[in-house]
């Protein structure tokens, strides 16, 4: 059961419809993410933490382990970045070519094993390992973020 007296930057319906099924960890990780960060993260109604529809039967977000989300105000990779500094976070995907480029964050990978996976969904639909000549790749499609 998720203590709401523990959460700084979210509301329960925030975080979509059922969010009484959502993982605890999930929901703490999340709302620490947002403290470090700084900036807005953006659930429901764009994305979506639980769902049984639309997603992978044996993945994390009919679990309630998984949340997708974008960051506001920072570009896509730091998001990601500081996202990876959170050991709860087993699996990271991003996700460039959503409508509203985010990631994908889960407290459990689908195997049960404590070990954390990253990944990218391509333009295509395909997932691809993320691996440093992908991140190289991916870093010259972004355009620079203008100077503040």
């Amino acid at each position: 059961m998720i203590d709401w007296a523990r959460v700084r930057h979210f509301k329960p319906w925030e975080l979509g419809a059922s969010w009484e099924r959502l993982d605890p960890v999930l929901i703490y990780t999340l709302d620490d993410l947002r403290e470090f960060i700084g900036h807005p993260i953006q659930v429901a109604p764009i994305h979506e933490a639980f769902a049984v529809t639309g997603h992978s039967p044996g993945g994390q977000h009919p679990k309630g382990q998984a949340v997708d989300c974008h960051v506001e105000g920072i570009p896509l990779l730091d998001a990601w970045l500081a996202a990876a500094r959170f050991p709860a976070f087993l699996g990271i995907g991003l996700y460039p070519f959503w409508r509203h480029p985010g990631l994908h964050l889960e407290t459990q990978n689908t195997a049960g094993a404590p070990r954390r996976a990253r990944w990218i969904r391509e333009s295509d639909g395909a997932y691809a390992a993320v691996t440093a000549a992908r991140l190289h790749t991916l870093l010259t499609m972004i355009p620079p973020t203008p100077a503040a």
